[in-house]
């Protein structure tokens, strides 16, 4: 919004009688012209001074009335300074200006602020907004961005990590087959054994710690596979929420 206020500086000339001020020709028409722009600005002073007479101000019959009406209807500051001779020759004309200045106190003015919307520079401020909030914008789609991404990428790597437990599961499992079989094995071992002399004890002594060790280890792989197998479901939720593609039946 932009405060708008004009300034109005205005010498009104004398009322006086023709005869008197003795022009003629050009000076009369001009004395004339004058003469009737003061005889309509006394007549809207009136009018407004009068609002129950429901007069309306004939603003627009004198273009001095015209350049004055924003001053004298009231949304003004408006200041009249009246002057007056004290010669005995020039007491109708001081009479008449002092009956005019009695005439105008009366009217009441009160200065208005005017506001005037500068479309021109509102549309700069508004697409200074506009630009701002698209800053913005770019600037949390791209920290979205960058974070989803961050999500993703540790997802895939705890994919990885995932898919390498299972190798790893797979190997444990071998060697758990392995380990049943070496112990099948060192059953038949053992039995054959009972009916031996006391000289195999070592051995039989030694295969036996063997497939204890190789228990232990499988009962460590076997742990570790249910824990990876656990984890299994909840990684995968993950990533789909991330937006990762779906896992193939293979892969689960």
């Amino acid at each position: 919004m932009t405060n708008t206020s004009q300034l109005f500086l205005v010498d009104l000339a004398g009322s006086e009688r023709i005869k008197k001020s003795g022009v003629t020709n050009e000076g009369k028409d001009e004395a004339i012209s004058i003469n009737a722009s003061l005889t309509t600005l006394g007549r809207c002073i009136q009018a407004m001074a009068n609002k129950k007479g429901g007069i309306k101000p004939p603003f627009r019959e004198s273009k001095l009335t015209r350049l004055l009406q924003t001053a004298l209807s009231g949304g003004g500051r408006t200041s009249l300074i009246v002057c007056a001779s004290m010669g005995d020759s020039d007491v109708q004309e001081t009479n008449s200006s002092l009956e005019f200045a009695q005439q105008a106190m009366r009217v009441k003015v009160a200065e208005v602020r005017r506001e005037k919307t500068d479309f021109s520079a509102l549309v700069i401020h508004l697409q200074n907004q506009v630009d701002a909030f698209e800053d913005k914008g770019n600037l949390m789609q791209k920290e979205v961005y960058d974070k989803v991404r961050a999500q993703v990428v540790k997802a895939q790597a705890e994919l990885h990590e995932l898919r390498g437990l299972r190798t790893r599961v797979a190997n444990l499992k071998k060697i758990n087959g392995d380990l049943q079989a070496q112990e099948a094995q060192a059953d038949v071992i053992k039995s054959k054994t009972k009916a031996k002399p006391a000289a195999s004890k070592p051995k039989v002594e030694e295969a036996l710690k063997k497939i204890k060790m190789m228990q232990q280890e499988l009962d460590e792989a076997n742990k570790e596979r249910d824990a990876v197998t656990v984890m299994l479901p909840e990684i995968a939720a993950e990533y789909r929420e991330l937006g990762g593609h779906a896992w193939h039946n293979g892969d689960t």
